[in-house]
């Protein structure tokens, strides 16, 4: 619910007094910062050069994760040939 809950619904699903929508919205941001980021190049690799490649490691469990990460790449341009 709150995962998918609009911004404007901030402060409707409360868990344990907590606001859960504003802080899914508030890592929803982070993510959104860092991806741009690393889009843009302005987030790079320990080397300097900018990531081009990403290794997803799974400690078993679900595969929903690496699955996800693959159908995001394959909406990329540079990404489609990859994923």
């Amino acid at each position: 619910t709150a995962l998918r809950a609009e911004r404007a619904l901030t402060g409707t699903v409360m868990v344990d007094g907590v606001d859960v929508i504003a802080e899914v919205h508030q890592v929803l941001d982070q993510v959104k910062v860092f991806t741009d980021g690393v889009r843009s190049g302005q987030i790079r690799g320990y080397t300097g050069k900018r990531l081009r490649n990403i290794v997803s490691v799974g400690i078993g469990g679900s595969y929903l994760g690496p699955e996800f990460l693959h159908e995001c790449l394959k909406t990329e341009p540079e990404g489609i040939n990859s994923a």
